[in-house]
């Protein structure tokens, strides 16, 4: 069943237009070799669980899993490090996500990305992707006081917009982007093909729950 377009859609990045777990596992892996000097510690699978909440919560998550007491802060400054030269290796597109933004612009709905990704690795990932230009703003984990899950980055996109919280719809992969829409009042759209750490996002608040990036074209725009 097909749903009237919203006047604006806020996407996630990570798991939701960008499959950017192959940069992230490269970059956690360079940081641990760095710090303990030892050789490579994790596969995409377990980095693929641990995304969604930031930097710090990713190599959080790393050092739990490694079982022992590490130096959080020197990991997470050389996770930066690696990062800021390999986010944009491997990083792809999912399949479908230029159909659907440029369907999006030829309907004048105004699109914005709220990511808990630092944002100075945004821009220069947007550019490498070549889908900079489809968004009116951009916001990361640190561009305001708050990340999802807490609703500030959202409701600043909507006062960017000037729009009302039902004209806006939050697409997002995990309960962080629920939460943080939620929590601003505005529907969410809930994508399985993402890194949702292992949450059934049909317990999520979500208007719905959909496959992919092609799915969520055709729920707006079907044939």
């Amino acid at each position: 069943m097909s749903k009237a377009l919203p006047k604006a859609v806020i996407f996630d990045l990570d798991g939701t237009l960008v499959d950017s777990v192959p940069d992230l596992t490269t970059a956690v892996n360079l940081a641990f070799a760095e710090i303990i000097d030892e050789s490579e510690y994790f596969s995409q699978d377990q980095i693929r669980l641990w995304v969604g909440n930031g930097s710090r919560r990713l190599i959080e998550r790393a050092i739990c899993a490694f079982g022992k007491v590490l130096p959080i802060e020197q990991l997470h400054s050389a996770f930066l490090k690696h990062y800021k030269a390999h986010h944009n290796n491997a990083s792809r597109l999912y399949k479908g996500v230029i159909t659907l933004l440029t369907a999006l612009k030829k309907n004048n709905i105004n699109i914005g990305l709220v990511t808990n990704k630092p944002v100075a690795f945004v821009p220069s990932l947007l550019q490498a992707l070549k889908i900079g230009s489809y968004f009116d703003i951009y916001l990361g984990g640190d561009s305001l006081e708050y990340k999802k899950p807490h609703p500030e980055p959202l409701q600043h996109c909507l006062s960017f917009w000037k729009l009302s919280e039902n004209d806006v719809v939050m697409v997002g992969d995990s309960e962080s982007d629920a939460l943080a829409a939620q929590a601003a009042n505005i529907p969410c759209i809930m994508l399985k093909q993402g890194y949702n750490q292992g949450v059934d996002l049909n317990s999520l608040p979500a208007e719905s729950v959909l496959d992919d990036i092609n799915a969520l074209h055709d729920y707006w725009f079907p044939l």
